[in-house]
């Protein structure tokens, strides 16, 4: 029998909270009662997230690299690294053993670096910016819902947007592409907020295109989603001077946020950032490592994400809309429809490319909820059955994610690392060879290291500048 830890008893208990916060939200849906189950749900979300990032390592795909430059970066912001010093050479165009580490776009890695210098090289500190704005994402799915339909809709979309078990994963680096795709869905949430929730100013307007800016310097282009949410949410004022001022400043203010970087990064790093925006187009014609699926991936896809009765109430907003337009279910239609279709043209597929739907689909899944209310008001039966599947699948989904009745196992590795810091303690620039975690190994400690052997070359490069070296097998 395996005995769980303390951690993961905290796991369980938390679960047992969440399921606790959709009751407290339905019996109290419909009172005035409902700004204190929105701070519960918070709090919970809160704590599942602190929860899940304190796994006691990093997490292989991505996480790792991500957290290599984002400490390299303390040292040097505008010039993000992976091997920070490289006198053995390094290979320009592979982004997992490069000097010049271009492959993301750098606000979440600033996150990161800010959080790694105030709070320590430590994994919590690493994930601390992906718990706050995966919290604060929570409350903005909430605020949308209710500016869009009701509170109760609202409160049900914050509940699944707070134990959604993908965003839980990304923001406990246990997936690619980790806080990227956290940071990258914020704010772009964000902006979408500004534009259904506050009133037409040239400042809003300014705000709208500085988070998308922002959300470009995250994960590029497709942050312009925005444009055509702002387009449908103001369609009836599409002919005025207004509307045509409001996209004129958002574009241009969105430009200005992201363009000085990529002008900066090909101007000092031009064959690092050639590289990457080929990189980038490759990903339409090509499988880029081994990441594919078929055309229909991402259709398949949401039906894991977001529960297997998704594809009810994402049905009906396709005949709802068909039927009769309706500007605030065309903002949620929009949301899902084009970045799925979108992102099923490219070659290469991930599941975190659409992450950013998300919040649509929780908004959607409480306004479909309350419609079979509704409907189904004298048949309790179905209605219950319906509540207890579109809200129940995704909480087995998160729990499958989280694995909160796992035991949690710190990796071999890890404790190998702190050997080597331990026994090299005092030694300001020493080289490990043959570690088979070398990202790590130069994330936790001041070395730099290499999975490889070294060579008659690599040695007399390393006494030439009078660097230390050590091979992981001799301390065997």
């Amino acid at each position: 029998m395996v005995l769980l830890t303390q951690m993961e008893y905290w796991h369980s208990i938390l679960y047992i909270l969440a399921l606790l916060v959709v009751l407290f939200a339905f019996v109290n849906g419909h009172s005035k009662k409902d700004i204190w189950v929105l701070n519960f749900i918070i709090l919970a979300s809160f704590i599942l997230r602190i929860t899940i990032a304190s796994d006691p390592f990093l997490h292989e795909w991505d996480e790792r690299f991500h957290a290599l430059v984002a400490k390299n970066l303390i040292n040097h912001p505008l010039t993000p690294t992976l091997y920070d010093y490289a006198p053995l050479g390094f290979d320009a165009q592979s982004w997992v053993g490069s000097h010049v580490w271009l492959h993301k776009q750098p606000l979440p890695l600033w996150l990161m670096s800010i959080s790694l210098y105030v709070l320590g090289i430590n994994e919590l500190a690493l994930r601390f910016p992906s718990i706050v704005i995966g919290v604060l994402s929570v409350w903005l799915t909430f605020q949308i819902g209710r500016k869009l339909f009701n509170r109760h809709v609202s409160l049900i979309a914050a509940f699944l947007h707070s134990i959604h078990g993908l965003t839980l994963e990304l923001i406990a680096g246990r997936v690619a592409t980790d806080h990227i795709d956290i940071a990258f869905a914020f704010f772009i949430e964000l902006a979408i907020y500004i534009v259904v929730c506050h009133r037409k100013t040239w400042w809003n307007y300014l705000l709208i295109g500085i988070s998308v800016g922002l959300a470009i310097l995250c994960k590029w282009l497709p942050a312009y989603i925005v444009l055509g949410i702002y387009g449908a949410y103001n369609l009836n004022s599409i002919r005025t001077f207004e509307y045509w001022k409001g996209l004129f400043v958002i574009v241009c203010a969105s430009v200005l946020v992201f363009l000085p970087w990529q002008i900066y990064i090909f101007s000092e790093f031009p064959q690092e950032a050639a590289y990457e925006a080929q990189f980038n187009y490759r990903h339409f014609s090509e499988v880029l490592e081994g990441q594919t699926g078929s055309w229909y991936y991402f259709i398949h896809k949401i039906g894991t994400l977001y529960g297997e009765l998704i594809y009810v109430p994402v049905v009906w907003l396709i005949w709802r809309g068909l039927r009769k337009f309706n500007i605030k279910l065309s903002i949620i239609a929009l949301w899902i429809i084009v970045p799925v279709v979108f992102f099923s043209i490219p070659l290469t597929k991930m599941q975190g490319y659409i992450l950013f739907t998300a919040p649509a689909f929780f908004i959607l899944t409480g306004l479909f909820i309350q419609l079979m209310k509704y409907r189904f008001y004298q048949k309790k039966i179905i209605y219950n059955l319906m509540v207890l599947l579109l809200i129940g699948l995704p909480v087995r989904y998160s729990i499958e994610r989280f694995k909160p009745f796992e035991k949690i196992e710190t990796p071999d590795w890890r404790r190998e690392i702190d050997i080597i810091k331990q026994s090299n303690q005092g030694k300001k620039h020493l080289v490990v060879f043959n570690f088979h975690r070398p990202i790590e190994c130069m994330f936790y400690t001041d070395f730099y290291a290499y999975h490889r052997m070294p060579t008659d070359k690599d040695i007399r490069i390393l006494k030439k500048e009078n660097i230390e070296f050590i091979i992981w097998n001799d301390l065997h």
